[in-house]
C-alpha cells in the first residue's frame, strides 16, 4: 500500500513538472495537472492539501535532486575544488548547475519559471520555502574565504556576507536563463566582475 502510495505521489509530481514547467503560477491548471497524473482528485488531496502545497513539493524535489547532483561531482572533484577560492567555487557550482540543468531540462524551466514569478505572493514563499540549504552552503563558502583571507580584511563581515550572498542570489535577475550555453558565458563574466569589480586596471589580474 505504501508503495502504491508513493507511485502515485510521484505521478502527481511529474505531472505537476510539465505544467509548472511551461505555465506561469497562476495560469498552471491544478484540474490539467490531475488529468496528465491520471489520479482522482481524492488521491491528489491525499497526498496534498492544495495547488501551493504540491508546487513546493515539486520545487523541493528539484532542490533536493539539483544539490545531490551537485555534491556528487564535488565530491568525485574534491582535491580540485578543495584548493579554489570562494569565487571559483561558486563557478564551479554553479557550472555542475548548469550540467544538470542540460540533463534535466524541465527543472531548469521550473527554476526559470519561479525567477519570473518575483513581485507575486507565491515567490516569496517559494523562495522562503526552498532557501535555508542554498543559504546554508553560501554562508559556510563565504566563512571560509573569510577565515582563509581571501577576501579584503578593511570590510565589516557582516557587510561581505550580505554583499555577496545579495550578487550571488541576483544572478537570475540580471542575465537571461532559458539558454545554458549564454548562461556559462554570462556566469563567468559575473563571478569575473565578482572578484575584480568593473576597473580597467583590473582586467585580466
Amino acid at each position: 500500500m505504501a508503495a502504491k502510495s508513493f507511485t502515485k505521489r510521484e505521478q502527481l509530481i511529474a505531472a505537476a513538472l510539465a505544467e509548472f514547467s511551461t505555465t506561469d503560477y497562476e495560469s498552471a491548471s491544478l484540474n490539467q495537472i490531475i488529468k496528465t497524473s491520471g489520479i482522482s482528485k481524492g488521491v491528489f488531496y491525499y497526498h496534498f492539501e492544495n495547488k501551493e502545497a504540491l508546487y513546493l513539493a515539486l520545487l523541493d524535489e528539484a532542490n533536493r535532486q539539483k544539490w545531490t547532483f551537485i555534491n556528487a561531482q564535488t565530491e568525485n572533484n574534491a582535491p580540485i575544488y578543495e584548493n579554489l577560492d570562494l569565487f571559483d567555487r561558486f563557478l564551479y557550482q554553479a557550472k555542475m548547475g548548469i550540467a544538470f540543468a542540460n540533463e534535466h531540462p524541465q527543472y531548469h524551466l521550473l527554476s526559470v519559471r519561479l525567477t519570473k514569478e518575483k513581485g507575486n505572493p507565491i515567490y516569496e514563499r517559494a523562495i522562503h520555502h526552498i532557501g535555508s540549504d542554498g543559504n546554508a552552503a553560501l554562508t559556510k563558502l563565504i566563512n571560509e574565504a573569510i577565515a582563509h583571507g581571501e577576501l579584503r580584511p578593511d570590510f565589516d563581515e557582516a557587510f561581505i556576507h550580505r554583499l555577496i550572498t545579495h550578487l550571488f542570489q541576483s544572478f537570475y535577475d540580471i542575465f537571461e536563463a532559458e539558454h545554458t550555453n549564454v548562461l556559462q558565458i554570462q556566469l563567468e563574466h559575473y563571478v569575473d566582475f565578482m572578484r575584480n569589480g568593473l576597473s580597467s586596471h583590473s582586467s585580466g589580474s
